[in-house]
């Protein structure tokens, strides 16, 4: 069952830490509320035990209790987080925080890499109260759960998997399990500490908000590259853009020609060849015209080749989405949730506080609704104001005229390139 939903096995680090950032957040409101100190904390380890693979991501979050336990983590479907009793307790507590947890099924992931699970738990009540610590064992997604008497001390949990000799990090090395652990939570809220071997690694996310386009990724002559900081609290995004567009002599253009020549071939009118580069939907290109003559006829032919192509990383209150959405529409033509913009970039983004998009249960595929509009016009905006004042006023308002000359343009970006207008 969870193969069918999830499809890598390696997304259950991924549902394991998201349950921990939820349940240090939830803390951190609480503590705050108290007048306390707290500092948000989970670890990932990957580590052996009697020879045997293991797996253990702990956090000094909320916790859990009996009542949790019954009512959500042993219920397939149930999400503590879409409950009236988090609402309460959100209520109760003044936070109003977008928990990353949605569907109640991340249990699932585990037993797709393992057979056994082992859970230790203790839920904090009041400033200085909390429940009495439990310990679960869980031998198979069908078996019974086993209730013990816990020894944690401290409120939060953690999930201690032993891990199947073929789970999909056994012939990585430690710095490449680390690595996929990185690229599931790109930009964690808080420091995430990862372990395997030897290594050790503090992930803070600030990578991903500092990453710029590798060298090769714009090559060509003719072109500026304009890096952007589109981090924004009062839009709920946090990131960086680079943007590229065509230049001549110090002037944003939308074509240029780099060569022409015109041909003669007995018997056939002057033949005109060109090489252009022009801008278009999340690419500047490169238009070529060749020809070839047999015998009694010309064959003429035209290439297009992408100079310059978007490319995206995209992840929702720190949490990764496996899902391109600058890909072309003729990879996926079913997918309605692309970013369309007049231009090419290199965009990094997460979708912060506030700001939420609704996800499939395997959180592979983002839903098309106005979450998703809204949230299309605001990093179009961001990206046109950061443009803006990264070039003098003249410059700006020729790029405008050329974005809004295209053809096809997306309704979000004419709303959001209005805005950086004003």
């Amino acid at each position: 069952m969870g193969s069918s939903l999830y499809g890598d096995a390696q997304v259950c680090v991924r549902e394991l830490i998201q349950n921990g950032i939820d349940a240090c957040l939830l803390r951190q409101a609480m503590e705050s509320t108290w007048g306390n100190q707290y500092i948000p904390e989970i670890k990932v380890v990957f580590g052996q035990v009697d020879g045997e693979p293991t797996l253990q991501v702990s956090d000094n979050g909320i916790g859990m209790d009996q009542d949790i336990i019954d009512k959500y983590f042993s219920r397939i479907g149930c999400s503590f987080y879409k409950s009236a009793d988090f609402y309460a307790l959100q209520a109760k507590h003044k936070t109003h925080f977008q928990p990353i947890s949605r569907f109640g099924i991340g249990i699932l992931s585990c037993f797709m890499v393992s057979d056994s699970l082992q859970v230790d738990t203790r839920r904090l009540y009041d400033t200085h109260s909390s429940s009495n610590p439990i310990q679960l064992r869980i031998e198979g997604l069908e078996s019974v759960f086993w209730m013990l008497d816990g020894s944690r001390g401290q409120p939060g949990t953690t999930m201690d998997l032993t891990l199947r000799t073929d789970n999909p990090w056994a012939a990585m090395t430690d710095i490449e399990r680390i690595a996929t652990v990185v690229k599931a939570v790109p930009h964690p809220p808080f420091p995430i500490t990862i372990c395997s071997g030897d290594e050790t690694t503090i992930h803070d996310g600030r990578p991903f908000l500092t990453a710029r386009p590798p060298q090769e990724w714009n090559k060509s002559a003719h072109v500026r590259q304009l890096d952007i900081d589109i981090t924004d609290t009062q839009l709920d995004l946090a990131g960086t853009a680079s943007v590229v567009v065509l230049d001549d002599g110090g002037q944003p253009i939308g074509e240029k020609e780099l060569f022409a020549r015109e041909v003669s071939v007995e018997g056939f009118a002057p033949l005109h060849l060109t090489t252009t580069l022009r801008v278009g939907t999340n690419a500047i290109t490169r238009h070529s015209c060749t020809l070839e003559v047999k015998e009694s006829e010309i064959d003429t032919s035209y290439y297009d080749y992408k100079q310059v192509e978007s490319e995206c990383a995209l992840a929702v209150h720190g949490i990764s989405v496996p899902v391109n959405v600058v890909e072309e529409a003729w990879r996926n033509p079913r997918m309605k949730t692309r970013l369309s913009f007049p231009f090419p970039v290199w965009l990094r983004i997460d979708v912060i506080d506030q700001r939420d998009l609704d996800l499939n249960t395997a959180r592979s595929e983002i839903i098309y609704n106005e979450k998703w509009l809204d949230f299309a016009e605001a990093v179009s905006f961001a990206i046109c104001r950061g443009v803006r004042y990264a070039v003098d006023g003249e410059y700006w308002e020729e790029l405008c005229r050329i974005w809004r000359s295209k053809d096809g343009v997306a309704d979000y970006f004419v709303r959001g390139l209005a805005r950086a207008m004003e």
